[in-house]
């Protein structure tokens, strides 16, 4: 089997069909077709979930999972190659179909070599990662209950090819979302001072919140931004209701809470200025994502094993994932695949986004060599 073939086959199909969020069937059943035809047995969890085992020579030895994401991203592609999404509005630009062109490519490979591992692998195709919800599904129906360690990884198009970065303790940061609901008193444009205007409280609570890292030194990278203010429906009236929300990236607790708090009391000292009323509804989007040391000891040993070169240790990115969930359950680590084209100012989720193509078979020799030393060291 030639492997990148193989591997481009896989992952310019699944390209070409991109599915959003929980509602990825056919992305599934690609999955299972596939899998089967590799001798895999599947199952599925949280609907569209697909699970399979590589049986190990001793199934009593500690399990290792090893986690793809599914889903795409709301967007249009603008690329112009032959495999380009067939679905307006949807495209993969965040890697997640090579990410399953590894997963799958790493079966085949594994069933071909009859390559059979010391212990039992669990291989975890993941959909909603983009939304922040599916491992915490996948969690809930059980996905975690016979697994002792678990792996991730993402291509990273700002990494050169064959080199793989791995972070001890914190890789990604931690998301939140929060929306503040402001509520004053509408009226007339002609008559203001009849009014309670929330958005002249929207305008000064934005104005505080954006100053709050100015004001209070944080010492790790850390990022606070408002994205979205939806008030009123026409230029002479003034409205009853004003809406900000806005997202908050932060590496530690203390800083996560200290900023939260900050937020809340700007909210209401401004709130009771202005005499309206005020709400403010946080959600959590992914915690920090924490690697274990021994397991992160196992992935570069297992870089370094395959041939690849390991990158410098690097301050974590505020980017988040939902695999930080797993981690918080079991012992585990989340490491990047160079995969670095010359595309100027083209990162994630951008329109024009792709990625080197050989880096899945780097991502595939890795992941085997991860199996390889996963038992002859001491992980857990």
């Amino acid at each position: 089997m030639n492997i990148l073939e193989e591997t481009q086959k896989i992952r310019r199909h699944l390209h070409m069909y991109p599915e959003l969020g929980l509602d990825v069937e056919g992305t599934a059943q690609y999955i299972e077709t596939y899998l089967g035809n590799s001798g895999l047995e599947t199952e599925r969890r949280a609907g569209t979930a697909v699970i399979a085992y590589i049986e190990g020579k001793d199934s009593s030895k500690p399990l290792l999972a090893i986690r793809s994401d599914m889903d795409a991203c709301p967007m249009q592609e603008e690329n112009d190659f032959e495999f380009r999404s067939k679905r307006p509005g949807i495209m993969h630009a965040c890697a997640h179909d090579g990410h399953m062109a590894i997963l799958l490519g790493l079966a085949k490979m594994l069933k071909e070599e009859q390559f059979i591992p010391e212990g039992p692998v669990k291989l975890i195709f993941q959909p909603a990662e983009e939304t922040g919800e599916g491992a915490q599904k996948l969690i809930s129906a059980g996905v975690l209950n016979d697994v002792d360690t678990i792996i991730g990884y993402h291509l990273w198009p700002v990494l050169e090819p064959g080199f793989v970065q791995i972070n001890d303790g914190v890789q990604m940061a931690g998301s939140d979302r929060f929306e503040i609901v402001l509520t004053g008193k509408g009226g007339h444009g002609a008559y203001p001072s009849e009014a309670l205007n929330p958005i002249n409280g929207a305008v000064a609570i934005c104005t505080e919140i954006n100053k709050i890292l100015d004001r209070i030194p944080i010492p790790e990278p850390v990022a606070l931004s408002i994205g979205r203010i939806e008030s009123g429906t026409a230029y002479n009236i003034i409205p009853e209701r004003a809406v900000l929300e806005g997202s908050l990236r932060t590496l530690a607790l203390d800083t996560r809470r200290l900023l939260i708090e900050e937020i809340q009391n700007i909210t209401k000292r401004i709130a009771e200025a202005y005499k309206i009323k005020q709400e403010v509804y946080l959600e959590q989007i992914a915690p920090a994502l924490l690697n274990k040391p021994e397991v992160v000891s196992l992935i570069e040993a297992a870089v370094e094993g395959s041939g690849e070169k390991l990158a410098a240790k690097n301050k974590p990115i505020l980017a988040s994932e939902d695999f930080a969930f797993y981690l918080q359950e079991r012992p585990g680590a989340y490491f990047f695949i160079g995969a670095g084209m010359d595309r100027q100012g083209v990162f994630l989720h951008n329109p024009k986004f792709d990625f080197c193509e050989a880096a899945m078979v780097i991502g595939i020799k890795v992941l085997k060599s991860i199996i390889n030393g996963y038992w002859k060291q001491n992980v857990l």
